[in-house]
């Protein structure tokens, strides 16, 4: 109640004060006008003070007014769902001139980010009304237990996990595995893509005690129904060597890269592209274990297929040069290093534009380089062109 009482009142000086003080204002200017030839100055002088004191009131009136209307802009904010991620405090000290309009500036901005974020993420929230309201016209016309229910209800949480709101997913995609399961058995190919999208729900919320037991069934129906040399299983082979990565158990995790490997090397042949995703997933398991002869050679064989199937300037052949230069630079071997991270920055420029954030990485990756071999004004100069390049992209 004393927050409606508090905007009411705002509301009123916004409106009667500016109207009172304008009044006084214009009288003021006429009496001026009129008094301008009189000779006595105390009536001249009492014209001036009151003209300054309508300015004053005007001014006044203002400024409460903002303050006591600020209490509508949490009201609003609630509602909406939306409350700043910065929090500012002043002290006492700062009740000045300058202070006040410092705050000023800061809820401006607050408000101005929050605004900006309200509208980019207007598309998600229109996505989630559809996904919602047709969810709901499927249950009232199917069953909360119909097969075609599960579409709508994979739509939504796709909807939900791109948005990254994986709590909500996570039952949705739960009622979906269900509903498949029970309509078309427990080895259909449509229940190893519930399986796979329950288990990133999970990757990405840290759960891993229950991720690697939806993964290893999934593997499991892919062996099954499709034979133990299949490129998708190899797909189901990398998705667990990534689990076990992610969690740092490389002894569990290399040997089903390189069954993965040896798979899409026999179906698909040694130099296909295709191959390339799980060398470099073996090069990276290889480079942080230390096993830099194992991770060379590896990452030469992806900069060789790189490029003889995507030309000279391509940013996935920027990407396979950085990583053999990065390779060379933690045995610090920074002469060949620094011709790899500058071709791969020529690359990244080229084909994606002097702003990408991939240039930036490129440019941290030379910075880095440049420090270690101590060449401060050079490393000074990449640093600050990524960290520019990173403020235009936020």
């Amino acid at each position: 109640m004393v927050i409606f009482t508090d905007v009411l009142g705002g509301l009123g000086l916004l409106i009667l004060g500016p109207f009172v003080a304008l009044t006084g204002i214009i009288l003021g200017h006429i009496v001026q006008f009129r008094l301008k030839y009189v000779s006595d100055r105390k009536y001249r002088w009492l014209c001036y003070g009151g003209v300054i004191a309508s300015y004053a009131a005007l001014a006044m009136s203002l400024s409460v007014a903002a303050v006591s209307i600020s209490p509508l802009y949490t009201l609003v904010s609630k509602v909406l769902g939306y409350s700043s991620s910065v929090d500012y405090t002043f002290s006492d000290d700062d009740d000045d001139y300058a202070g006040s309009w410092l705050r000023m500036h800061v809820e401006w901005s607050t408000a101005r980010a929050m605004a900006t974020s309200f509208i980019r993420k207007a598309p998600y929230r229109r996505e989630v009304a559809a996904a919602k309201k047709a969810l709901a016209s499927a249950e009232r016309s199917l069953g909360h237990e119909h097969p075609r229910l599960a579409a709508n209800l994979k739509a939504l949480a796709d909807i939900y996990r791109a948005g990254a709101d994986y709590t909500r997913a996570e039952p949705l995609y739960q009622r979906a595995l269900v509903i498949d399961e029970k309509a078309l058995g427990s080895d259909h190919p449509k229940v190893i893509a519930d399986l796979n999208s329950l288990a990133e729900v999970y990757l990405c919320l840290g759960y891993y005690d229950q991720v690697e037991p939806l993964l290893q069934r999934a593997l499991a129906i892919r062996e099954k129904s499709l034979g133990p040399n299949h490129p998708d299983v190899a797909a189901g082979l990398n998705n667990m060597a990534m689990l076990y990565f992610t969690q740092g158990k490389y002894a569990q995790a290399e040997p089903l890269f390189q069954r993965a490997l040896t798979i899409l090397e026999k179906a698909l042949g040694p130099h296909n592209p295709k191959v390339v995703p799980s060398l470099n997933k073996l090069g990276e398991l290889y480079r942080i274990q230390g096993q830099y002869a194992k991770g060379e050679q590896i990452f030469k064989r992806v900069l060789t297929i790189n490029e003889k199937n995507l030309g000279p300037v391509h940013p996935e052949l920027a990407a396979s040069i950085n990583n053999l230069a990065e390779l060379y630079r933690k045995q610090g071997r920074y002469a060949q290093s620094e011709p790899l991270f500058k071709r791969a920055l020529a690359i990244r420029e080229k084909a994606l534009g002097p702003n990408h954030p991939d240039v930036a990485v490129s440019l941290s990756s030379l910075a880095e380089l440049y420090r270690k071999t101590a060449r401060e004004k050079e490393a000074a100069a990449m640093h600050t062109r990524a960290a520019n390049i990173r403020i235009i992209v936020q």
